[in-house]
């Protein structure tokens, strides 16, 4: 392979265009302005171009997508590989497409894996809508650049860019660098601005400056990507100018080539600043980009070994977990063979857990597959994991019947869940409970069960619970989390429990288990505070003062004929 050039770029530029990708790097505009961090190699073959780049900074090298027709695909890979086993280049692609990731996937199988491990994106945008500004989206930009006429009306123009501008850019630019945090790559890019500068004619680029009182305040380095996609590769303005950015788009995309109807302003750098600015101008779409490794991976239960693993998983994927709560869960309620795992090597990729339930379902015992959770290490996710993961359970258990909670309800629906059981989250009227009476003492499990099954008789779908649950498992895990857990006696009689918690400026009832609605009242009472909003979660049979809305806690992937539903919001 040999590296790419301004004086070879000629050779790789037809296999750019006969692939079309609108990726910003399959740009030779873009491979060049970068070339002295990430340097570009290329091979011509008879169907299609091979190109990888090197990271100095890291000495890593990685495939960019072969630049051929659909067809020529497989040959090209193959090619590839093959070229890569013999000059030791890993098997690796970066930048992939969300279309080249799917394709990959199809036809590799379990022999590649695929990250996010930099989080690259292209912002993606409308031309139209940038350039006239019209539309609600718009209105915030559209109000920027009124300010902008209006404060500099008479003394700012705007004119295509030209050599001529050349020195003023450079003088712009290390304003520009000297308002700015010290950016990664902001000396590479002035590197590479200066070399699109030098070789501006050959590279077809194009562009804008805005003046104001004769000086330069602003410009851009423009190129095509594709016939009716333009790639802004630099846009500097003065900050300190309101609407300076909004203007210096605008005034070129009026001039620009009228058969583009995108633009692509190219990645955020994962810089919170970018990702903002590029969010608020409303893109049309993001394009994320992927890393594909070539290496197998498996579905199976985890190996006993990988226990510490999955706990540290568990407890990055989800906010409500605590290193106390994750370990109370793998030391008492882990089961290998009610979990399986997708690793690639000896790294697990994404797990999923599913225990077994049983549900009174009109009146007899069923057993179903609670969906506990899944997870997916942070690199990996948006990878299509989950899906592949939950598509081979649901074949290896093609029999079960399946609920599950979820934090996205509307997640699931791809895989055949609806929404089945609902709750009541009420905020306390606390002026329409009754006068509080009753007294709170320690919970016990075998009067919790008492409660809980005498509650039920009048409720459906329903988890059963039993004496080992609470014992084991539903009180410690509640002290584990921090919840309290309390009888609630009346007359001397026990007419129910609850869990609470305390936060800031709410206590929040999670499971109130009661005798009846008189005794409903009486506990949410005398668990008012004076100082906090009190919110309980109650059965939809109940009624408690108090704004109220439905909220779903329960999700099946079989309709479910239920004459009164009631599910608490289980976490075991």
């Amino acid at each position: 392979m040999k590296k790419l050039t301004i004086d070879n770029m000629h050779e790789l530029q037809p296999w750019i265009a006969l692939a079309g990708y609108e990726d910003c790097n399959a740009n030779v505009v873009t491979m060049l302005m970068w070339q002295y961090p990430y340097p570009f190699y290329f091979e011509v073959h008879a169907h299609f171009a091979l190109v990888c780049f090197h990271i100095e900074a890291e000495d890593e090298t990685y495939w960019y997508m072969p630049f051929c027709a659909e067809e020529y695909r497989m040959e090209a890979v193959s090619a590839m590989l093959a070229y890569g086993r013999q000059h030791s280049i890993p098997a690796r692609m970066s930048c992939l497409s969300r279309e080249w990731r799917d394709w990959l996937a199809e036809h590799f199988q379990d022999q590649v894996v695929f990250d996010i491990r930099w989080d690259g994106k292209d912002y993606i945008y409308s031309r139209t809508q940038q350039e006239t500004l019209k539309g609600k989206k718009m209105q915030k930009r559209r109000n920027h650049y009124n300010a902008f006429l209006k404060e500099y009306e008479g003394r700012w123009a705007f004119h295509r860019l030209s050599r001529d501008d050349f020195d003023d850019i450079f003088s712009l630019l290390s304003e520009w660098q000297d308002s700015h945090d010290d950016i990664f790559g902001i000396q590479e890019e002035e590197q590479g601005i200066r070399f699109l500068l030098e070789h501006a004619e050959e590279l077809s680029l194009d562009g804008g400056v805005i003046t104001i009182d004769g000086r330069m305040k602003a410009f851009s380095i423009v190129s095509h990507t594709t016939p009716y996609m333009l790639d802004i590769h630099v846009e500097k303005a003065d900050r300190n100018i309101r609407g300076l950015y909004v203007a210096i788009l605008k005034n070129y995309l009026e001039i620009a080539d009228p058969a583009v109807t995108l633009i692509n302003r190219e990645d955020d750098m994962g810089l919170p600043s970018l990702i903002k600015a590029k969010r608020d101008m409303h893109p049309i779409r993001i394009a994320q980009k992927y890393t594909a490794v070539f290496r197998s991976w498996e579905i199976s239960t985890p190996k006993p070994e990988e226990k510490d693993q999955l706990n540290a998983l568990w407890l990055d994927s989800f906010a409500e977990e605590t290193p106390k709560s994750a370990e109370f869960y793998f030391s008492r309620m882990y089961r290998p063979q009610d979990c399986r795992v997708l690793r690639s090597g000896d790294q697990i990729i994404a797990m999923c857990m599913f225990p077994q339930w049983q549900l009174s379902l009109n009146g007899r015992p069923v057993s179903f597959r609670f969906l506990e959770g899944v997870a997916v290490r942070r690199e990996y996710r948006r990878c299509g994991y989950m899906k592949r993961l939950l598509d081979h359970v649901f074949q290896e258990f093609a029999d079960a019947r399946w609920i599950l909670q979820a934090y996205d309800w509307d997640l699931y629906v791809s895989f055949g869940f609806a929404k089945s059981h609902f709750m009541k989250r009420v905020i306390l009227d606390k002026t329409a409970l009754p006068p509080k009476e009753g007294s709170w003492t320690d919970a016990d499990a075998a009067i919790c069960l008492s409660l809980y099954e005498t509650m039920m008789r009048g409720h459906d779908g329903f988890r059963i619970r039993d004496l080992t649950y609470y014992q084991d498992f539903w009180l410690p895990y509640q002290a584990c989390c921090g919840m309290r857990v309390q009888v609630f006696l009346h007359e001397g009689q026990a007419e129910g429990y609850a869990c609470w918690e305390e936060r800031e400026e709410e206590r929040l009832i999670s499971e109130l288990v009661c005798i009846s609605e008189a005794a409903a009242l009486r506990m949410l009472a005398s668990l008012t505070s004076a100082d906090k909003t009190t919110t309980a979660i109650v059965s939809p049979k109940l009624n408690i003062p108090g704004k109220s809305e439905t909220v779903p806690v329960l999700m099946a992937r079989e309709p479910l004929s239920l004459h009164a539903p009631c599910f608490l919001s289980e976490c075991l």
